[in-house]
C-alpha cells in the first residue's frame, strides 16, 4: 500500500506540474449502486458520477471534487462513457478512469451476484496512475466472434495473486492462464433477441461499422476488461474524432438495455487503442462453462489451495463463493436460496470435491 501511494504521489506531482494542469478524472456509471467506496479515494481527483437511477447517496472526503449529473437510463455503461467524452471532448482530463459504480473488488460472480472486476492482487489506485502508454486495459476476458465463445483469465476466477506472479498486467504471460473457450449458451439467444427486437446490427457488422471499418474478416477474437473499467489520456481518446463517438452514443441510445452496450463492453480496448494481441489457447470447440471452471480447479491446485485457506478464515466463506467467472452484463439467474445459478447445485458439489481432493494430493505431495 506504502509504494501504491508513493507512486500516486509521484504521479500527482507530474500531473500538477504545469499551473494549467487538469487533474485525474474518474468517471462513474451509476444506477443505484452503494458510492461509499469513492469517500476513501485520493484527495486530488475530480470524480464525475453520471446516474441513471433515482436514488444517490454521496459522501465524498473534504476537498474532494465532485460532480453529479443525471442521465436518461438508456445504453448501460458504455451510454454513459460516450456522454462524458462527447460533452468533455475538448477540455478531457489528462488522464480519465472509467468505472462502474459497485465497488472494486476481486472477480465477477454473475449478474448482480457480486465481484467487483478487478484481477487477483490488483486495485483500483493502479487505475488512477497515468503511463507512458496513454492507457491501462486489464483484459480479464477474451470473446470469438461471431461464435462469441469466450475465455476468463484463471487470475480473474481464482483469487490468488501468486498466480500470475503479482503481475496485473495487460494480458497474462501464457496462454495456459485463460480458461478453455467455453460456450456462452442462451446468452447469445439473449443477445440475438436483443438485436433484433432493436432493429440492430450484428456483431461483425456493428464492430465494422463503429470499430475497425478496415476490417475484412469474416471473424476475430477480441481481448478486453470484463465490467468495462478502463484509463485513457486525453491524447488516447482524441486519435479518433469526436463524431465516431457522437454516432456510437446515438446508437446507444435508443433503449433502457441496449443491445450495442453488450458489444461496447468488448470493443472498448478495440475502440481507443486498436487490437491487442494476447497470447490466448487456439480457438477449438467450446466446452461448458462449469467444464471451464472445473479446469481451472484441475490445473491451478496451488492457487486454489490458497484462495481456500483464505476463504475459511472468512465467515460463510465456500468454494462457490470464491471461482469468479460469470458472464459479464448476463443473465444469470439467483435460486430461491440465494445462490448463483451458474454455480449451484451439483456444479458446486463438483468444483468443491474436486477442489478438496486436489488440495489435498497437493499438501501430501
Amino acid at each position: 500500500m506504502a509504494r501504491q501511494i508513493r507512486k500516486l504521489a509521484a504521479a500527482f506531482a507530474l500531473l500538477s506540474g504545469g499551473a494549467q494542469a487538469t487533474p485525474v478524472e474518474v468517471v462513474v456509471a451509476h444506477y443505484n449502486e452503494d458510492l461509499s467506496w469513492l469517500s476513501r479515494l485520493t484527495e486530488g481527483l475530480r470524480v464525475h458520477i453520471y446516474t441513471k437511477g433515482s436514488n444517490v447517496e454521496l459522501s465524498m472526503a473534504p476537498g474532494s471534487d465532485t460532480s453529479l449529473v443525471q442521465l436518461a437510463n438508456v445504453g448501460r455503461e458504455s451510454h454513459t462513457y460516450l456522454s462524458h467524452i462527447v460533452q468533455n471532448y475538448e477540455h478531457l482530463a489528462d488522464w480519465s478512469v472509467f468505472t462502474q459504480a459497485g465497488k472494486p473488488s476481486f472477480g465477477y460472480k454473475g449478474h448482480r451476484s457480486g465481484g467487483g472486476h478487478l484481477l487477483a492482487g490488483d486495485s483500483f489506485a493502479n487505475y488512477l496512475i497515468p503511463t507512458p502508454s496513454g492507457s491501462r486495459f486489464v483484459h480479464t476476458g477474451a470473446v470469438h466472434l461471431p461464435s462469441m465463445s469466450h475465455l476468463l483469465r484463471a487470475a480473474y476466477c481464482i483469487n490468488d495473486e501468486h498466480l500470475e506472479n503479482g503481475d496485473a498486467s495487460t494480458c497474462p504471460k501464457e496462454a495456459s492462464q485463460w480458461t478453455p473457450w467455453w460456450d456462452i449458451g442462451d446468452f447469445r439467444n439473449f443477445l440475438s433477441s436483443k438485436v433484433q427486437s432493436q432493429h440492430g446490427k450484428d456483431v461483425m457488422d456493428f464492430y465494422r461499422k463503429y470499430i475497425n471499418p478496415a476490417h475484412k474478416g469474416d471473424e476475430l477474437t477480441v481481448v478486453f476488461p470484463q465490467g468495462a473499467r478502463f484509463a485513457v489520456s486525453r491524447e488516447t481518446i482524441q486519435r479518433r474524432p469526436k463524431v465516431d463517438y457522437e454516432k456510437l452514443l446515438a446508437a446507444l441510445s435508443n433503449d433502457e438495455d441496449s443491445y450495442a452496450g453488450y458489444f461496447m463492453e468488448w470493443f472498448w480496448s478495440e475502440l481507443l487503442v486498436g487490437q491487442q494481441q494476447c497470447s490466448v489457447p487456439a480457438k477449438v470447440a467450446p466446452v461448458s462453462h462449469a467444464e471451464a471452471m472445473d479446469s481451472l480447479v484441475q490445473r491451478f491446485p496451488k492457487s486454489m489451495g490458497r484462495q481456500l485457506s483464505v476463504i475459511a478464515d472468512t465467515p460463510n466463506g465456500s468454494i462457490s463463493g470464491g471461482i469468479s467467472g460469470g458472464i459479464s452484463g448476463g443473465v444469470t439467474t439467483t435460486s430461491t436460496t440465494g445462490t448463483p445459478e451458474g454455480l449451484s447445485g451439483a456444479m458446486q458439489h463438483n468444483v468443491a470435491l474436486a477442489s478438496l481432493l486436489t488440495i489435498m494430493a497437493w499438501i501430501a505431495a
